[in-house]
This record gives C-alpha cells, structure tokens and sequence, in this order.
C-alpha cells in the first residue's frame, strides 16, 4: 500500500535540540501534485534549528569569540550539524520510495526520513506513491 506524496510546503519535524518543525521549500519542475512541486530525495526542508544556529554562530564571530568556526560569518555558516553544513536552516530529504522516481530521484512521502533524523509530517491527500 502506498504512502502520501509529499510535496513544496508540506511539513518536517526535526528531532534535534531546540529545532522544531519546517516544511519542504524544493520540489521537482516538472511534476505536480495538487498544485505543488513533487517533493523528492534531496531537496530541502526548513530546519529553523539551525538557521538560529548559525545566527548563534555569526553572533560569536563577529564578537571575537574562539566558539565561532572559521568558516561562519554574518550571512551563512557553512559548519555545523545543519543540511548541507548547517548554516543555512536546511534539512534534506534522505529517504523516498525505492521503486516509484521523480525527475531521477525516488519519490518523498510521509513518514519519509529527513538529514537530521526526523519525517515528513504531511503529505497529499489523495495521491500515494508506493515502494
């Protein structure tokens, strides 16, 4: 039995510390699902954990402090458990469907897992996508 397609705007929970929930902001070009880009292994969901990270981070650079990696500065920090480095506020779709593809990536779904370990949280309502 399939599984809700995911898609732009559905929700993400992050279980890390101080991160909370998000929603998927990518989604496939060429494939729609109630109005929405199709969401797919590798794009990206909000992480508010650590957009505040890195602020926490660009805030301890710009201060003198030896906590800041030295690769943060006031717009990004591109260290950290966040996404693709952390500083962005991105978490990553990392498991999808194994037989259904989008655009040449497995499929995203409910209860599909994130980068930080966490799901999707909601998905179409009348489309499911099985594998």
């Amino acid at each position: 039995m399939g599984k809700p397609a995911a898609r732009f705007t559905d929700t993400t929970v992050c279980p890390m510390p101080m991160h909370g929930a998000g929603a998927i902001y990518m989604g496939a070009k060429t494939v729609v699902i109630n109005k929405q880009a199709a969401a797919r292994v590798g794009d990206l969901a909000m992480c508010p954990g650590t957009a505040a990270q890195a602020q926490t981070m660009s805030n301890a650079k710009s201060s003198g402090s030896p906590m800041a990696g030295s690769g943060c500065d006031n717009n990004k920090c591109s260290e950290g458990p966040g996404g693709s480095g952390g500083g962005g506020g991105a978490d990553s779709v990392v498991m999808g469907s194994a037989t259904v593809t989008i655009e040449g990536a497995p499929a995203a779904r409910l209860g599909d897992t994130m980068s930080h370990g966490g799901k999707i949280m909601s998905g179409s309502t009348n489309v499911t996508i099985g594998g």
